[in-house]
């Protein structure tokens, strides 16, 4: 019979052992008197993540092995050198693994019992990759904001087409945004995914208002082209009918002057008769 520590990890959230033939473990008797003990065991940890910087995140993992029943005086718990492994074979998608640390010492309990523990520490550091999100997110969110600009160099003119170009880039930004937000973690705070896509809306709605402005400030400035038009057409009616009267008033005279009489002299005493009766 031999004495086994009661070790547990503290972040487990479900563990089991492999024994689908037989129990994968074994015990070597070393001749100093060591004894060895091997066992094959899958664990699902719990690690808390902050994803405020969200795709730029990077998380620490940590996970704590203590002894479940026996103090610090009792049992002590240390490393080995170069105490852990990493396989080349398990890759993740979307976490690098960066390094990790170890360390050891004593923990109390949280009940207000003077009892310290021994404790081993392992800290896994991870960064997200950004490659998947580059693709996916910004370069599409950068096409899109591009797109929408573009209503700002077409003619004030062409209303329809602009409003066309801010609106049809409003909505695929916006269906962008929730068929990736489907594949994120929910939390509830802002995170840098929904800044960038946040700002990135909100230019696009800018350049739409900024198309109904520059279409109120046209039909402003074409309703005073018309207006200063029709004015300056009506100055010049009104000239006109003070100019025709004075013609016609010609026009009678001199009908006047050749149907009553039939020589130039005629007319010209005519004209002094009429004058001196003026005078």
């Amino acid at each position: 019979m031999i004495w086994v520590p009661d070790i547990f990890f503290s972040q487990a959230h479900k563990s089991y052992f492999h024994d689908l033939m037989e129990p994968n473990t074994f015990v070597t008797v070393n001749q100093n008197g060591t004894v060895f003990r091997s066992a094959r065991v899958t664990l699902i940890l719990r690690c808390p993540m902050h994803f405020g910087r969200f795709p730029f995140d990077r998380h620490v993992c940590c996970v704590n092995i203590e002894s479940y029943q026996w103090k610090a005086q009792d049992i002590h718990l240390q490393w080995l050198e170069d105490p852990v492994t990493r396989s080349e074979e398990i890759l993740s998608p979307l976490f690098s693994f960066d390094k990790y640390t170890t360390s050891a010492g004593l923990i109390g309990m949280k009940s207000g019992s003077t009892s310290e523990y021994s404790i081993l520490s392992l800290d896994l550091y991870f960064s997200r990759q950004l490659k998947y999100y580059i693709v996916h997110l910004f370069i599409p969110c950068c096409l899109i904001f591009n797109v929408s600009c573009l209503a700002c160099w077409l003619t004030p003119r062409l209303m329809t087409a602009r409003v066309l170009i801010g609106l049809a880039s409003l909505f695929s930004l916006a269906m962008l945004t929730l068929n990736f937000s489907d594949d994120t973690p929910k939390v509830p705070y802002l995170r840098s995914a929904d800044i960038f896509t946040g700002m990135c809306m909100t230019f696009i709605f800018f350049t739409l208002v900024e198309t109904i402005f520059v279409h109120l400030s046209e039909s402003k400035q074409s309703e005073n082209a018309i207006e200063e038009i029709e004015a300056a057409d009506k100055d010049d009616v009104e000239q006109c009918e003070k100019v025709l009267p004075k013609r016609n008033a010609m026009k009678q005279m001199k009908k006047w002057l050749y149907e009553n009489h039939q020589t130039l002299n005629d007319i010209d005493a005519a004209m002094i008769n009429r004058a001196s009766k003026r005078w």
